[in-house]
C-alpha cells in the first residue's frame, strides 16, 4: 500500500501531492528555487486576516485512532515547521496554523521594527470574521524558529509551541477547541503562511515540516538523498 508523504523538505523541484493552496496562488511571490533546501513566501497581498491571505500552504490533518477510552480514543497529531524569518517586514504576520473555524495559528509578527511572539484564534461564520483572542509575546531571540501544532480529535483540543533548537520546547499561544462548519468543507487543515497587513515585499523561508512529534532532516532522510533531491531541483531551474 502507497500513502502520500506528508512529511516535506522542500529539496524537489516541485511542492509534494499533499499540499494544496488557500486561494489561487500569486506564483511570483513564493518559489523553490531561490534558496535551494527551502520554501520561500512571500507577501501576496495585503489583509488584516489568514482567511484573505493568499499564498497559504495547506494539506489535510490526518487523526489517528487507537484503542482506550471515548475520551482518549485518538492519538495526538503534530504540525511541525522550520523556518527563517529574517526577510519579514514591518507589518507581516508568519507562521502555522490549524485551520477550519474556528481556527488558530502561531506565528511571528513585526511590530514597531521587533519581531515578536503572536498568537490569533477566530471564527468566520457565515462570512463575517471575527478574531476572538489575540495574543502578543516577547521579541524572539533568534531568526530560526520552529513552531509546532498539537491537537487531538478525540478532545478536539488544540494547542502551540516554538523552540530556537527544535528540542526545547515552549508553550505559547491561545488555545483552542476545534470545531467544523460548512463556511470551510475541507476539514482540519495545517497551513503555512505568511501575509502582510502594511505593504508587500517581506518573506520567509521554511526549511521543513512534519507531521512526525519529533523530526530532523538527519534523522528521516539521507545525506545522499537529499543531496540528489536538491541536484535535480537545481537541474530544472
Amino acid at each position: 500500500m502507497k500513502y502520500i508523504e506528508t512529511n516535506d523538505p522542500f529539496v524537489a523541484p516541485q511542492l509534494g501531492k499533499q499540499w494544496a493552496w488557500n486561494h489561487n496562488p500569486d506564483n511570483s511571490a513564493w518559489n523553490l528555487q531561490a534558496r535551494p533546501g527551502w520554501l520561500r513566501l512571500g507577501t501576496a497581498s495585503v489583509t488584516e486576516d489568514l482567511v484573505s491571505a493568499r499564498n497559504s500552504l495547506t494539506q489535510r490533518i490526518l487523526g489517528f485512532n487507537h484503542t482506550g477510552t471515548a475520551s482518549s480514543r485518538f492519538k495526538w497529531c503534530y504540525g511541525t515547521i522550520k523556518m527563517d524569518v529574517s526577510g519579514m517586514q514591518e507589518g507581516d504576520v508568519a507562521g502555522l496554523s490549524v485551520f477550519q473555524t474556528p481556527y488558530s495559528f502561531i506565528a511571528v509578527k513585526v511590530k514597531n521594527g521587533k519581531k515578536i511572539l503572536y498568537s490569533e484564534r477566530c471564527t468566520f461564520n457565515s462570512q463575517v470574521h471575527k478574531k476572538v483572542e489575540t495574543k502578543e509575546g516577547s521579541e524572539i531571540s533568534s531568526d530560526i524558529i520552529y513552531f509546532r501544532a498539537a491537537l487531538n480529535f478525540g478532545t478536539n483540543a488544540c494547542r502551540y509551541q516554538y523552540s530556537y533548537d527544535n528540542e526545547n520546547w515552549k508553550n505559547f499561544g491561545v488555545q483552542m477547541t476545534m470545531g467544523y462548519t460548512l463556511d470551510f468543507f475541507v476539514g482540519q487543515r495545517f497551513y503555512l503562511f505568511n501575509y502582510a497587513t502594511k505593504e508587500t515585499g517581506g518573506y520567509v523561508d521554511i526549511d521543513w515540516f512534519s507531521t512526525e512529534k519529533t523530526f530532523t532532516e538527519e534523522e528521516f532522510y539521507s545525506p545522499e538523498m537529499l543531496q540528489n533531491m536538491a541536484l535535480e531541483c537545481q537541474g530544472q531551474q
